[in-house]
């Protein structure tokens, strides 16, 4: 090979290193503008559903996106099937000095029941194949003929725990009706409302950066939260009990640009890390881990929370205790 066909080749790789990054700038640009043009209510502004789902689509295939999503199916595995709620407990009681018990070993153990997964923002329903799971996946405009369903979570009713999943028929085909309900896709329903407390898990990858203002961001953990189920013992007072004290998990991924360590609020001084932490704990949770994951070759690094459910508070908040903040709006607070 001579010296032209290696700049040839060269000039080829580089080329289409800058049509993937344009690819992904554009995804990223009409998901965010379709989130505030829904804040703004100027139907006039609203991207098509087949640019949001598409561009939607585009980020869920990347490598990143899709590491993100491994990490929350193996946690939520651990922790409800290989002793990983039962370890976190005895932490915190370690943690608040009323127990010191010795590691708890990994042991896999078949549930009595099978466990409810809410994914929110879901688009294709990544998680759909996890055997020890019912994934109730729901997005804005979701993948055509996905088990997805059409929703605007902060719109979202949240009913009594002894209610029903309400969901109506949102522009389904006139074939579609004179199939046997089963085979319709979910995304050509619309969801209404969800029962209080009927999740054990839910998943917010990626979501949260793409609301446009940091009250969104607060309501849409707030609501999540109403989802989870509450332990039945939130001082760590007793023993573990596999059935009642394992309590709901709230998992969050989100682009390493968002949240700067080294970034402070303005009121208060402290780091954006930390107020995520306080401001979701305050909400009714308490961060059982966190870890910037690398979730590609070229060193791509993603935050990682866990957040465990504890009784849900009441309080008043002031106004950095019910806003989520990123790294970009720091110099509007």
């Amino acid at each position: 090979m001579n010296i032209d066909e290696i700049l040839q080749d060269v000039e080829r790789y580089y080329n289409s290193l800058i049509q993937r990054n344009e690819k992904h700038k554009i995804a990223f640009v009409e998901i965010t503008k379709h989130h505030r043009d829904i804040l703004q209510c100027d139907s006039s502004n609203i991207s098509s559903s087949e640019i949001y789902s598409t561009s939607a689509s585009t980020m869920g295939n990347k490598m990143w996106v899709k590491s993100g999503n491994r990490w929350m199916s193996s946690y939520a595995e651990k922790y409800f099937f290989h002793n990983g709620a039962e370890q976190t407990y005895y932490k915190l009681q370690k943690k608040h000095g009323i127990y010191k018990r010795n590691n708890i070993k990994e042991v896999y153990k078949k549930s009595k029941r099978q466990h409810t997964l809410i994914d929110i923002g879901s688009c294709y329903n990544p998680f759909d194949s996890l055997e020890n799971f019912n994934v109730i996946a729901l997005d804005l405009h979701p993948t055509p003929s996905s088990n997805v369903y059409q929703c605007n979570f902060l719109d979202l009713n949240i009913g009594p725990s002894c209610s029903d999943l309400i969901k109506l028929p949102e522009q389904i085909a006139e074939d579609d009706l004179n199939c046997d309900a089963k085979n319709i896709p979910l995304s050509k329903y619309k969801l209404i409302q969800l029962p209080g407390e009927i999740g054990d898990v839910c998943c917010l990858s990626l979501v949260l950066s793409f609301l446009p203002s940091p009250t969104m961001r607060y309501q849409m953990v707030q609501k999540a939260r109403l989802l989870l189920k509450t332990p039945s013992n939130s001082d760590y007072t007793q023993d573990f009990d596999d059935l009642s004290m394992k309590g709901g998990l709230l998992l969050i991924v989100e682009k390493e640009s968002i949240i700067s360590a080294s970034k402070k609020l303005k009121n208060g001084g402290i780091s954006l890390i930390e107020h995520w932490k306080n401001v979701i704990e305050s909400i009714g949770f308490v961060l059982i881990y966190y870890k910037l994951l690398v979730v590609d070759n070229e060193g791509r690094k993603s935050h990682t929370f866990a957040f465990r459910t504890t009784k849900i508070r009441n309080n008043s908040c002031g106004l950095d205790e019910c806003q989520l903040y990123i790294k970009q709006e720091l110099d509007a607070v």
